[in-house]
């Protein structure tokens, strides 16, 4: 029964369990002809039977800025988790937050918690930073040989156009998560009475016999936190203005490409390849 209650209180308040950390996106490719793109047009306007060399090539130049990139970031999270810190600030916001039945205690461990790891996190973001934006450069110029090999025609236009999307993917993860973050800002006290309501179910139910009744009273006080937590004003204006803004920043993206496109369009005369290679990469 203590299990099945806790895996319905885990159910019921999932978000609200830990402080999230915003943990930047980080950046990674997927080969040739598997990235964003519009249009119509094969890899870079070329025949890959002519090109095997030069695909390769590039190929192994990514993989290797891949690799170099995955360990930066996992190094750079490791000293993150393991900073003294943040172990220390993490035990003492969990102490609270996972036990209090107060809200505006959950809200001061909170917040205790991000401003302990200021510095630490800072040079968390710093260190993923400076290993996306040597990615970046190993990626631009891997295209850049390859482009040249392949198609010098158009290597420059195809240059100008890789990095106007580039720059359209980046500004919109940029947005997008800022949007978020907007958004967990926005319902910190909400979540932290939701935190604070099941805290109180659950001191309830340990205390309780245990029985079918405190069962259903258990279940009613979780769905009863998560049904206040949804229909708090607070929380239903802040999911309409990040959704607002998630679309917003979509929309400029997709303007933002296909002006990148039209301007290649204008440049060679031709139409732009509708694969580029480049994506959105996780890690």
């Amino acid at each position: 029964m203590r299990t099945t209650i806790r895996r319905t209180a885990l159910a019921g308040v999932a978000t609200v369990m830990a402080v999230g950390l915003m943990v930047p996106t980080g950046t990674a490719f997927a080969t040739p002809g598997h990235g964003h793109g519009n249009g119509n047009g094969n890899h870079g306007g070329n025949s890959a039977p002519a090109n095997d060399p030069a695909r390769h090539a590039l190929r192994d130049a990514i993989k290797s800025a891949n690799t170099t990139y995955r360990n930066a970031v996992h190094a750079a999270r490791d000293a993150f988790k393991s900073d003294p810190v943040v172990i220390n600030a993490k035990a003492a916001r969990d102490a609270i937050v996972k036990t209090s039945g107060d809200p505006a205690a959950i809200d001061a461990a909170k917040l205790a918690f991000a401003s302990a790891i200021v510095a630490p996190l800072a040079t968390r973001d710093a260190a993923i930073s400076a290993a996306a934006g040597v990615w970046q450069q190993s990626v631009d110029a891997a295209f850049a040989t390859f482009d040249l090999a392949t198609n010098p025609t158009d290597a420059a236009a195809l240059g100008t156009l890789r990095t106007a999307i580039h720059n359209a993917n980046a500004q919109s993860r940029t947005d997008m998560r800022a949007a978020d973050q907007a958004y967990r800002s926005a319902i910190t006290h909400a979540a932290s009475v939701r935190r604070a309501a099941v805290n109180n179910a659950i001191t309830a139910w340990n205390a309780s016999a245990k029985d079918s009744a405190a069962a259903d009273a258990f279940h009613m006080a979780v769905v009863a936190a998560k049904t206040a937590f949804d229909a708090d004003p607070t929380v239903i204006d802040a999911k309409t203005a990040r959704s607002a803004a998630t679309t917003a920043a979509k929309t400029a993206r997709t303007t933002a490409i296909a002006a990148a496109r039209a301007a290649f369009l204008a440049t060679t005369g031709h139409e732009a390849p509708k694969h580029l290679g480049q994506h959105t990469p996780r890690v």
